[in-house]
C-alpha cells in the first residue's frame, strides 16, 4: 500500500534526485549457461533527509550496446541489452548487468523511482574487459 501511487501523492511524495553515484566496481564470469561478463554496479541516491518527500524506492537500470557508424564517423547506434530495477536499500545498492560481450563498448543509465515519477538519467560508459581471464574480483560487497 505504501508504494501505490495514490498514498504517495497523498504524503506529498515528489520525484526523487537523480542517483549521486554509479561505477562498475568489479567483474564476474558470465552466469551458468550464459556468455559474456557480469557488470557489478554500485549506486547511491542522493543523501536521503530523514523529512524528505523525494524518496527513493527503486533504481532502474538501462544497459544499452554501443556501435559506431564506419560510413559516418562520430555517429552511434545504441542496442538496449538489459533493463530493469533493482529495490533501493538504504545509503548503497549493488546492481548486476548480465551476459555483456567481452570488449564492447556499453552505455549505463540510472534512474532513481518512486510511485510518482522517475528521475533524470546518470549514465556512464565502459568497456567490457576482453576476456573472462580479465574479469576482476569485486571490489563491493554484494
Amino acid at each position: 500500500v505504501c508504494k501505490t501511487l495514490g498514498f504517495q501523492v497523498v504524503l506529498a511524495v515528489t520525484e526523487p534526485e537523480p542517483v549521486s553515484h554509479l561505477r562498475v566496481c568489479g567483474w564476474l564470469p558470465a552466469p551458468p549457461g550464459g556468455r559474456g561478463l557480469t557488470a557489478l554496479l554500485d549506486i547511491r541516491p542522493e543523501r536521503q533527509e530523514m523529512n524528505s518527500s523525494a524518496v527513493v524506492e527503486a533504481f532502474h537500470v538501462i544497459a544499452k550496446l554501443i556501435f559506431q557508424d564506419t560510413l559516418e564517423p562520430g555517429r552511434e547506434e545504441l542496442c538496449p541489452v538489459a533493463d530493469f530495477r533493482v529495490p533501493a536499500d538504504g545509503t548503497s545498492t549493488q546492481a548486476k548487468v548480465d551476459c555483456l560481450k567481452p570488449g564492447a563498448q556499453v552505455e549505463l543509465s540510472v534512474f532513481t523511482t518512486n510511485a510518482v515519477a522517475e528521475s533524470p538519467g546518470v549514465s556512464i560508459r565502459i568497456c567490457v574487459p576482453e576476456a573472462d581471464s580479465e574479469a576482476e574480483r569485486p571490489a563491493c560487497a554484494l
